[in-house]
């Protein structure tokens, strides 16, 4: 918190500084001591060294251009540019804050109920949403950010809470990844599940179809109990469309964004990749429940 402020300090009197002619002795001795503090204080934290290295990058650079801006344009008195400044701004913070990101992503986690029984009745069927997998440069398939959807649903396997794993998804190309189905497949073969174990369905292109796919399936087959993994954050959205079928969808949380609470540090204060990317999903999925998709 204190390079936070000490930071914001040298912003503030650099633009006196460069404004106010009268003041620029000041203001320059007050900007040499504020990074003198910072170059004393630096290299002895790792906090400050951590704080320090999240401004260099170009997410905290850019909320310290805006600050700049904002307050070179309150100095002005011109309320019409000072009022668009402080939106932008505080557009930018929020939107890319990672404690807003992470209470959103909390909410939509904390909404999921787990039947109490539901670590230990056995299973049908396991049914896996696509989304877990990429292509490595070679095409080869691999883990993707949600790859915790894979690797939970092999581990359950092994556990033999179902004797069936259900394989879903496809992205159209050229921008897609094709076969979603497919690459899961292969990756849980990798991963010690015998071929005759896991079923494919590689047409369904969003949530929708794969829940409409996954409950022709159990009723073809005879499947009363079916699990649903996916994103701890996607499963909400996709137990609004489990709850219109006649099958009995378990929901099983893999792939948490968020951890315990802990307290809230500097670093937490400053926007980040992290940040926009949970605020990111938060937006996506409620505009998915939003128009029923």
């Amino acid at each position: 918190m204190l390079l936070l402020l000490l930071v914001f300090a040298g912003i503030v009197l650099g633009i006196e500084y460069l404004k106010n002619p009268k003041f620029r002795l000041g203001a320059g001795f007050g900007v040499f001591i504020t990074f003198l503090a910072i170059g004393i204080l630096l290299p002895k934290h790792f906090v400050f060294q951590k704080v320090a290295g999240r401004l260099a990058m170009p997410t905290g650079i850019l909320w310290l251009g805006l600050f700049a801006m904002m307050f070179a344009d309150l100095r002005t008195m011109k309320w019409r540019r000072s009022a668009l400044s402080l939106m932008v701004f505080m557009g930018y913070w929020t939107t890319g804050s990672p404690i807003i990101g992470s209470k959103l992503i909390r909410h939509l986690e904390n909404q999921l109920r787990i039947p109490s029984d539901a670590d230990t009745t056995p299973l049908d069927a396991i049914c896996i949403l696509g989304g877990g997998t990429q292509l490595s440069p070679q095409g080869q398939p691999e883990l993707g950010p949600s790859g915790d959807r894979v690797r939970l649903a092999a581990e359950l396997w092994h556990k033999q809470r179902a004797p069936v794993l259900v394989a879903s998804g496809y992205s159209p190309r050229p921008f897609g990844l094709g076969n979603l189905a497919a690459h899961t497949k292969e990756l849980l073969e990798g991963l010690g599940i015998p071929p005759q174990h896991i079923a494919q369905l590689p047409y369904p292109v969003n949530t929708t179809e794969e829940m409409t796919a996954f409950s022709q399936l159990a009723s073809d087959r005879g499947w009363q109990r079916v699990g649903l993994i996916s994103s701890a954050w996607h499963l909400p959205r996709a137990m609004n469309h489990a709850r219109q079928s006649s099958v009995e969808f378990i929901p099983i949380p893999a792939d948490h964004r968020v951890g315990p609470l802990g307290p809230i540090d500097a670093l937490a204060l400053i926007p980040s990749p992290n940040g926009f990317t949970l605020v990111h999903i938060w937006a996506w999925e409620t505009l998915g429940m939003l128009v029923g998709r």
